[in-house]
């Protein structure tokens, strides 16, 4: 009977205690995870685990990126680190700023049983050899995302400014930033009427705060904020030797930009686009990359031809084959016409007409020709490929350039017209060059070539054309940059300089 009750006493502490060791379980596997949380083994500076608390205790774990450095034994020490590190080291360039960790150092705060060899210094010595430490200073960001850190707000300001400046006067910023009125145009010429600038195609809107940045990161001077605003975080900055007799619209062709644009970024060394250059003469040729969109308004008065509507040929049975008789002296009028542009970062983008007043009534050209005869003849006298417009780029502009380029203003598509009457003699596309192209022979020794056309010419080769008829459309087609006519003429075989004979 004693036996059986030692055997049932026996049983029933066995039971007591499962339970009891059941009911723990969890704490048991909460004390072993917080042990595998904090294993320093595989440290960048490994720590041993010298001895086993009772109760859990915090420390500090500093990681970079995912990596775990080290387990910081006294979190006053790392302050004081840092303390001494901003006193010696940033005070004096960034007073009263908060000196923090970069980006990818990060320190937690976890519980652990384990007690940890000390390696602090080593730890401390590794944060500063890498420079892990970043400032505080002025975050800037802007719409399309791009975060940059600047020293001095007031630069930032400047530098901004002065990139507006690189595509308006100096005296019309001042105009439009104060809300002066902008002198009305009283003769020929142009005048800047409006500026925004703008994050994209919004108004500007920048987002500035403070954020911690390393020292590499921040810029320090308006001359580095300005290079960041004009081509962006890794600018490729280029240069160019101007060569013998090259002008703006060469310089600009050769590296698909305008003559302004390059006026615009040697705004110390070039005044005006119709400004002269010598060779030898080193240019920044950099394409913009910027944040920025500064989008000017230009008005322009501009003196322009009035083409007659076409010569008057009336048939006269006294005259013999071939022959003619002016009776009305054909004469070009002119017209002031009023456009405003628009430009963004210096390249045109949008134009049109917004008044315009006929100076001089141009005269309808009255001819007797014979009636056997249909006139397929030239008559010597040429007018331009397009109505109004301008020269983008003149004969020998660039080395090879053996034409004159004509483009309408905001460098737009339009009509192309026949420089004289003659014949269709080639409607052809050369795609390494010209793009599509058409030849008219005007029988008299001379040949006019228009060539990069949207689509292919209006005529066919023996099709006779009049002067002034609509031959074409401007296009890119071909090589170009830019939308325009590029224009070759041919006397007896050779090429000319068009100019001599269309006048520019």
């Amino acid at each position: 009977m004693k036996k059986n009750l030692i055997v049932i006493l026996a049983a029933l502490v066995v039971s007591i205690g499962l339970g009891f060791a059941l009911k723990n379980v969890s704490a048991a596997q909460e004390v072993k995870t917080m042990f595998e949380m904090t294993d320093a083994s595989m440290a960048l500076f490994p720590q041993k685990v010298i001895s086993t608390g009772k109760t859990p205790h915090e420390v500090t774990k500093l990681y970079r990126g995912k990596d775990l450095v080290g387990i910081v034994s006294d979190e006053s020490r790392l302050d004081a680190l840092v303390e001494e590190v901003y006193e010696k080291e940033y005070q004096d360039d960034y007073p009263g700023s908060k000196l923090g960790f970069k980006d990818d150092l990060y320190q937690t705060n976890e519980l652990t049983y384990n007690v940890y060899e000390n390696k602090d210094a080593e730890i401390f010595d590794y944060i500063h050899k890498e420079n892990l430490f970043a400032i505080e200073t002025n975050r800037i960001e802007f719409k399309n995302g791009a975060v940059i850190y600047v020293k001095n707000m007031e630069d930032f300001k400047k530098a901004q400014e002065s990139f507006v400046k690189n595509f308006i006067s100096d005296s019309a910023y001042d105009a439009l930033k104060n809300n002066k009125a902008i002198p009305a145009l009283v003769d020929y010429g142009t005048r800047e009427v409006g500026l925004e600038v703008k994050e994209g195609n919004e108004i500007e809107s920048l987002k500035i705060s403070k954020g911690l940045a390393s020292k590499e990161k921040i810029y320090q001077s308006e001359a580095d904020i300005l290079t960041f605003l004009s081509y962006g975080f890794e600018p490729e900055l280029k240069t160019y030797v101007v060569e013998k007799y090259e002008n703006l619209d060469g310089v600009g062709w050769k590296h698909g930009m305008t003559a302004q644009q390059i006026a615009s970024i040697n705004r110390d060394k070039i005044k005006s686009v119709d400004q002269a250059i010598y060779e030898g003469l080193e240019l920044n040729v950099s394409e913009f990359n910027s944040p920025f969109n500064v989008e000017v308004v230009k008005e322009t008065l501009t003196s322009e031809v009035v083409y007659p509507d076409q010569t008057i040929y009336q048939e006269d049975p006294t005259l013999t084959e071939g022959k003619e008789v002016v009776e009305v002296v054909e004469q070009n009028g002119s017209k002031d016409v009023v456009y405003q542009e628009t430009f963004v970062n210096g390249k045109a983008v949008a134009s049109k007409d917004v008044s315009s007043k006929v100076i001089i009534e141009p005269v309808r050209g009255v001819v007797r020709y014979g009636t056997k005869v249909e006139p397929k003849v030239g008559s010597g006298k040429f007018r331009w490929p397009i109505n109004g417009g301008a020269v983008l780029c003149g004969y020998g502009c660039y080395s090879g350039h053996q034409g004159v380029d004509f483009h309408y203003p905001g460098g737009g598509y339009g009509p192309i017209y026949s420089v004289d009457r003659g014949v269709v003699v080639t409607n052809s596309y050369n795609p390494g060059g010209w793009g599509n192209y058409i030849v008219i022979d005007h029988q008299n020794g001379y040949r006019s070539l228009y060539a990069h056309m949207m689509t292919p010419g209006y005529f066919q080769p023996g099709q006779t054309v009049a002067k002034g008829d609509n031959i074409g459309t401007i296009g890119m087609t071909g090589r170009t940059t830019a939308p325009h006519i590029h224009l070759e003429i041919y006397s007896g075989g050779s090429k000319i300089n068009p100019c001599t004979v269309v006048g520019c």
